[in-house]
């Protein structure tokens, strides 16, 4: 019998097995990241690094991917490796999952932070995910008033986040601390955005409702219908 030890962090599936079995890290590494890619390497964006001027630039851009998510990719698979090669248990255990957590969280909410931009923004359509805001938030309008609000209000770092839960049936604002706090169990996000000062300090400096206005004008709509119809996890 194989024992299992799962750890689940935003979608990241561990698992410690047998030799004989793939390593936590091939299993990461199959799920999350593009197959040609490999192992501990960064996706690359959907477009240009320029693609998102004017309201991005491509200095943010360049910064924010090949910098800072490419460090965050790398310190996780770091982690996995250490924690694969890991035997026994000790106190260091504990500080090594919630690293992983930080880490592995940070690498995938920047991945679905560039997935739900395209250059140029995109229409929101009538159908399923609108209906869902209207009835949830009350209007389109009160939404993405409620939205502004909730990322205003976060701390330097942190995001916010439309997002899923199945167990509750309906649409809630997450309004994350770093990568991996004030989250809900079974969260499925679907509309996510960077609000550490990071996102944003080149271009508006210290102006995160500027952000937010340009914010708007990037949403890929299509790509957060698309979750939404899937709700399973993204």
């Amino acid at each position: 019998m194989i024992a299992l030890i799962p750890f689940v962090a935003l979608g990241l599936a561990v698992a410690l097995e047998s030799a004989e079995h793939p390593s936590p890290l091939e299993a990461y590494g199959a799920r999350r990241f593009p197959p040609q890619q490999g192992k501990g390497r960064l996706p690359p964006l959907p477009y240009a690094e320029n693609a998102l001027e004017p309201q991005i630039s491509a200095a943010t851009v360049r910064m924010h991917h090949d910098e800072l998510q490419a460090g965050y990719v790398r310190r996780a698979h770091a982690l996995l490796e250490h924690l694969n090669r890991k035997t026994g248990s000790d106190r260091s255990e504990l500080q090594l999952w919630r690293d992983l957590a930080y880490q592995a969280s940070g690498a995938r909410l920047h991945q679905l932070y560039w997935d739900n931009l395209t250059p140029g923004g995109s229409r929101f359509q009538q159908g399923p995910l609108q209906m869902a805001i209207q009835q949830d938030f009350g209007s389109i309008g009160s939404f993405l008033e409620r939205f502004n609000e909730t990322a205003l209000a976060v701390p330097g770092s942190g995001w916010v986040v439309l997002a899923w839960v199945p167990s509750l049936e309906r649409l809630v604002l997450l309004a994350i601390d770093q990568h991996q706090r004030e989250t809900m169990p079974e969260w499925v996000p679907l509309l996510v955005c960077d609000v550490w000062e990071h996102a944003y300090v080149l271009d508006y400096g210290s102006d995160r409702a500027a952000y937010m206005r340009a914010f708007w004008h990037l949403v890929n709509w299509p790509v957060v219908e698309r979750r939404f119809a899937e709700r399973g996890g993204v």
